[in-house]
């Protein structure tokens, strides 16, 4: 007989013990309920030994961002559309119940917590430079009412996010799995207020984790700085060398002459003279007869250490794909397409970034919410706009209207709805009457009136500007 396979209940898959069973085309063997193999990868340990281990990484990150101006802009500059979008939550369906639970989670996200909703954006995008970014969720009992689905309830007790807890990543320990590398806690070096360390397991039920990148099937990700650290160390290098060139060469190569009949005396001062001449508002030369003191000047051209450096300051800005704000200075070129096609490509890539912190709350976060206040599975979902569309909005209402001149879109009220809710502005709450109809189909031809389509010359009236047209063809 086969093994009876029982439900695993959790916020997203709530039990309300149905008897009702589906009926499949084919039964699942018991095998298909269970896990053989594991999603963990052999270590790869890096061979850099300042990215050797988890908190060598977080120091040698940390030291990049406090010491390199284009490090930090670019971080900067990659963070920036993601903390300027508006997230909003977005209701399960149009009922009331699903109103009021987007409402409530709306409230808790942006309202109740003690840390602001662009603080705890911050501590997130903090995973861009350490590869993962850890919260833990505090909840607390508290009263609410909704007050704008239903403006007339009562409040109520509810169970209510206090604050989502940052778990700072040099403090974390490491991540602990199971059998198939299915996350189990993580373990941290909690330090409380008189700054002791004390070591905690949390288990992963109460965690937040948002994880940028990584391969290897695990939760600790990997750094957007790691592909930029080989340029970082040059350029640290090079601008040494340039300092160096600077100092020594500003006034030449001491050159210094010892004559016949020097001491030994005279000789240890020459070569003491030779390591110190350096160039500042204080030097002189004081010599005894037998030494003879020039500055030799190098022949040839020195090497330009400071180009060498842009090279790599380029590629640390390419690395996050804001090289375009590169363009332009010490006398760079880089025509106006170029950068607004690395500009497009650069928004597309903060909006996915976006979108995955988004996907960490609605499977971790707002489920356990809805599933702690109410009976329902009509779970909201966070989401973001305003990151980049601007350019893809021009070519979608251009090719809307193509297809209404070729005469393949017609005019109905659930397409007025999806064209109001994808260009965000209101909905209407009622279908629109025949007489709106009908006020509404002669206002094309009021429009062509007053772009001088009746009479006169020309068949088609002009429009101006980039909105409505596409960016395929020529200008």
């Amino acid at each position: 007989m086969a093994p009876k396979i029982r439900l695993r209940p959790e916020p997203r898959k709530q039990v309300t013990g149905t008897t009702y069973e589906s009926k499949p085309a084919e039964t699942p063997k018991p095998a298909s309920y269970s896990e053989i193999g594991s999603q963990t990868s052999s270590p790869i340990r890096d061979i850099v030994p300042e990215l050797a281990t988890r908190f060598s990484q977080t120091q040698t990150y940390k030291k990049m961002v406090r010491s390199d101006a284009s490090v930090r802009s670019s971080l900067r500059a990659g963070k920036a559309p993601i903390l300027g979008a508006d997230f909003y939550v977005q209701p399960f369906d149009e009922s009331e119940e699903a109103n009021v639970i987007s409402e409530f989670i709306s409230f808790n996200l942006f309202s109740a917590p003690t840390v602001p909703w662009l603080k705890n954006l911050s501590y997130a995008l903090t995973a861009l430079e350490q590869g993962s970014a850890v919260f833990e969720p505090v909840y607390e009992l508290r009263e609410w009412a909704p007050k704008l689905s239903q403006p007339t309830a009562n409040r109520k007790k509810y169970t209510m996010l206090r604050k989502l807890g940052f778990r700072p990543a040099s403090t974390i320990k490491g991540f602990n799995y199971d059998d198939n590398g299915g996350p189990l806690s993580i373990t941290q070096n909690a330090i409380d207020k008189n700054g002791k360390t004390k070591e905690v397991e949390i288990p992963i039920e109460k965690l937040v984790i948002f994880t940028f990148e990584g391969d290897d099937g695990g939760l600790e990700g990997e750094s957007i700085l790691r592909s930029s650290y080989q340029n970082w160390f040059y350029k640290n290098t090079l601008y040494k060398i340039d300092a160096i060139q600077k100092e020594r060469h500003g006034i030449g190569i001491p050159d210094i002459e010892i004559m016949a009949g020097a001491s030994a005396a005279d000789k240890t001062i020459a070569h003491k003279m030779g390591r110190n001449l350096r160039t500042n508002e204080f030097s002189y030369i004081v010599r005894p007869p037998s030494l003879k003191v020039g500055f030799a000047k190098p022949e040839g051209n020195l090497v330009n250490a400071l180009e060498s450096a842009n090279h790599h300051d380029n590629m640390i800005m390419k690395n996050i794909l804001v090289q375009f704000l590169n363009m332009g200075l010490e006398g760079s070129g880089g025509g106006r397409a170029t950068g607004a096609t690395a500009a497009d490509i650069f928004m597309k890539a903060m909006s996915y970034i976006a979108n995955m912190w988004c996907d960490s709350l609605n499977l971790y976060l707002i489920p356990r919410l809805v599933a702690y206040n109410f009976q329902s599975d009509k779970f909201p979902r966070l989401s973001v706009k305003n990151i980049g569309e601007t350019k893809d909005f021009q070519m979608w209402t251009a090719g809307l209207r193509n297809l209404a001149d070729a005469g393949l879109l017609t005019w109905d009220f659930p397409l007025e709805q999806y064209i109001r809710r994808t260009a965000d502005v209101p909905q209407r709450l009622t279908e629109p009457t025949p007489e709106e109809r009908g006020i509404t189909s002669q206002e094309p031809e009021a429009d062509a009136n007053l772009n001088g389509n009746s009479g006169g010359d020309g068949a088609r009236g002009e429009t101006t500007g980039n909105v409505g047209k596409s960016d395929i063809g020529g200008t």
